[in-house]
């Protein structure tokens, strides 16, 4: 889920700015406010303000937010605010909120999406059948990538935008019988009055400086409220890539300037767009005054300005969806009758029968449906403990002598089925062979206190070999906040998989010191442990080096069944 939703947290300076660029520059910003200036003039200059406002805001926010989802391993928007108040509920009402917010932001991509499937595939096609298209192209592109690849996919979109504007405002003259940039906006002003000025090309308009202001801020602030945000935040590698990118990214709304001056070359040139809509009047400026390779240009830059920040649009909706919504609700207590199906066995016996919550990082990395809806193992919520029954040589005492028809599981329905959330219950060491009640004797009765043991049930109703169900761990470099002496660079990784295989990347090291002090932790990582338990909530290891202060992350990358008889 991590990797998926967050990138792994990895994003450097260089990523995280073409990140963070996709989710300003979409197609709003080259589309949107080139018909804005078509449709309205003046009041397109609100694309200045905003950027701007917005990030001298997210300078100082942003890393707050960064540096929450590094110490508690957040994923979404409803993590921060469930975790900051300690209310589950707070994080499902937040989470449908966010979801909600985020349709009509969709709905900007998948319309604009839209309108450059009909201008590749023709006017035969129906608005409605291209939006289709649109949202199921954006759909695949969102299951089988992820944040990294939508990042990358950003760095293509905006050198390809910038590619695509130049070419556009060095024709555009030419184009509209104008002998220079600025002669555009002459002729603009000549043909409208009043058109370079507030309130704009409509002098009744409540378009206004106040509007302007007020505006301005207002997106400046309610930018942030929005839950991609959030993600986009904590995909950040450090706080000063975030920094760096809140000083310069406001550079980049420069190329409005540009792309205001297209509006008005459309507008010159009595553009018509079909229907009079405003999102179309630049393809429709450059199909009609163009040559075929620049609409060809300007087609698969929209494409990408549209894909890019709709699929994090999407992931981010999909992440709510299945980690902050269906899970909380979905769990429901378990009844006498229910079946156990211990095949789908969830995540972990924790203590007397202890069924708890196996952790964020389950849901898995290379199954599309499971990375939006939530992973096939359910959760489960922390019950009871449940009593140990003990054995003598004639059988079992304790309330539940039936068997294991008094044992408590958990069961939900989920998008992709009825998926068993968990059973389990530990055994004394000395439990012996439980006769005329169907039970078989632990073939390992020399098992340690700390083994996590999972019973596989079989369908006639008796077990098969006990496993242990562990996580795969990464460590990796998260900060260098000193002097670097041992050699490690953020993002330097080490991984321990299959219980006891810890392996490092050709070609690399890691700092024994820093080994040691992050190798007693990590059994326990493996491992889940109840909510509350520290070793659950924190994630970051400081190295003993005073001058040194290196931070690694331990982050749960997977999950590994091992047959309990192979371990010792």
């Amino acid at each position: 889920m991590t990797e998926w939703a967050v990138g792994g947290r990895r994003f450097g300076s260089v990523l995280f700015w073409f990140m963070n660029a996709g989710e300003v520059y979409t197609t709003f910003a080259v589309l949107g406010i080139s018909g804005y200036a078509w449709a309205l003039g003046a009041p397109a200059y609100l694309a200045f303000t905003s950027v701007s406002l917005s990030y001298a805001i997210g300078y100082w926010l942003m890393p707050k937010i960064w540096a929450a989802g590094r110490k508690h391993g957040l994923i979404t928007q409803s993590d921060f605010f469930a975790a900051r108040y300690q209310a589950k509920w707070l994080g499902v009402v937040v989470g449908l909120v966010g979801i909600a917010a985020l349709v009509v932001y969709v709905q900007i991509q998948l319309v604009s999406l839209g309108l450059i499937v009909r201008l590749t595939l023709g006017s035969t096609l129906s608005p409605t059948g291209a939006v289709l298209v649109a949202g199921i192209l954006m759909i695949l592109f969102v299951f089988v990538s992820g944040l990294r690849a939508a990042a990358l996919s950003a760095a293509v979109k905006d050198i390809l935008m910038i590619v695509a504007v130049v070419v556009l405002s060095v024709m555009v003259a030419s184009r509209v019988g104008a002998t220079s940039i600025w002669d555009v906006f002459r002729l603009a002003e000549q043909q409208h009055p009043g058109i370079g000025k507030f309130p704009g090309l409509d002098p009744s308009s409540t378009t206004t400086t106040i509007w302007l202001i007020t505006s301005g801020l207002n997106v400046a602030l309610g930018n942030w409220v929005f839950p991609h945000l959030f993600q986009v935040a904590y995909a950040a590698r450090t706080g000063t890539s975030i920094r760096r990118n809140a000083i310069w990214q406001p550079l980049y709304s420069l190329a409005y300037f540009f792309i205001i001056l297209l509006g008005f070359g459309a507008l010159v040139a009595r553009t018509k767009p079909a229907g009079g809509d405003l999102n179309a009047a630049l393809l429709q400026f450059v199909s009609d005054k163009y040559p075929p390779w620049v609409l060809g240009l300007v087609a698969g830059t929209g494409f990408l300005l549209a894909l890019a920040p709709g699929s994090v649009l999407l992931l981010t909706s999909g992440s709510l969806f299945a980690r902050n919504v269906i899970v909380p609700l979905s769990a429901r207590p378990v009844r006498p009758g229910d079946p156990m199906d211990l095949a789908a066995l969830d995540g972990g016996v924790r203590g007397r029968g202890s069924v708890v919550d196996p952790g964020p990082e389950l849901v898995a990395r290379h199954d599309p449906a499971v990375r939006v809806f939530g992973d096939r193992h359910a959760r489960a919520r922390c019950f009871p403990r449940l009593p140990v029954e003990t054995c003598d040589g004639g059988g079992c005492a304790g309330r539940n002598r039936g068997g294991f028809r008094g044992l408590v599981g958990s069961f939900r329905e989920s998008l992709l089925g009825r998926r068993a959330a968990g059973l389990g219950t530990r055994f004394d060491r000395d439990a012996c062979q439980r006769g005329g009640h169907g039970h078989r004797q632990p073939a390992h009765a020399g098992t340690g206190p700390g083994r996590d043991r999972r019973w596989r049930g079989t369908e006639g109703g008796g077990m098969t070999e006990p496993v242990t169900e562990l996580y795969n761990l990464r460590v990796t470099v998260d900060e260098v906040q000193g002097r670097p002496v041992c050699g490690l660079a953020v993002g330097d990784f080490f991984e321990l998989v299959n219980s006891n295989e810890l392996r490092i990347p050709e070609g690399k090291h890691f700092c024994v010191y820093a080994l040691q002090s992050v190798l007693p932790l990590l059994p326990a990582k493996q491992r889940q442990l109840p909510d509350g338990d520290w070793l659950e909530r924190d994630n970051l290891v400081a190295c003993p080096d005073p001058e040194e202060r290196l931070i690694m992350r331990i982050e749960r990358t997977g999950r590994c069944r091992l047959s309990t008889e192979d371990l010792t």
